[in-house]
């Protein structure tokens, strides 16, 4: 099995009462252009409920960024999420990808989230 590479190392992001928008920097940024598909292992071990968790791709820097997966919250009975997300340049894809993929966390309130994402290309992909 191929060993994932870090994209975001672990990681705690916190709002205040007004809430917001958190993007990851622009160094962070996967620059996927040579590639069609790519898994990402997201673990989440906290996202306050009404926050959410989103991989965001776009075809350049100028966007527009779209989501492909969005996290609400974690599921009932479960300590984190450990999920992987395969995303892919396909007309059918679940999960779009464009050249660029960031992650965005962001809630209307008081909101935090800790989590560690991880990639890597697949097999076969150019």
């Amino acid at each position: 099995m191929e060993a994932y590479i870090p994209f975001q190392e672990l990681v705690t992001v916190r709002l205040g009462a007004a809430g917001g928008e958190v993007l990851q920097s622009r160094e962070g940024y996967l620059d996927l252009a040579e590639h069609d598909s790519v898994f990402v292992r997201v673990e989440v071990f906290s996202l306050t409920t009404g926050a959410t968790l989103a991989l965001d791709t776009a075809v350049s820097d100028d966007g527009p960024f779209v989501e492909s997966k969005v996290w609400t919250q974690i599921p009932s009975g479960a300590n984190a999420i450990d999920e992987v997300v395969h995303l892919a340049t396909y007309d059918d894809a679940d999960f779009p990808l464009g050249r660029l993929l960031r992650w965005k966390f962001e809630a209307s309130g008081a909101a935090t989230a800790t989590f560690r994402l991880s990639y890597r290309v697949a097999k076969g992909a150019a």
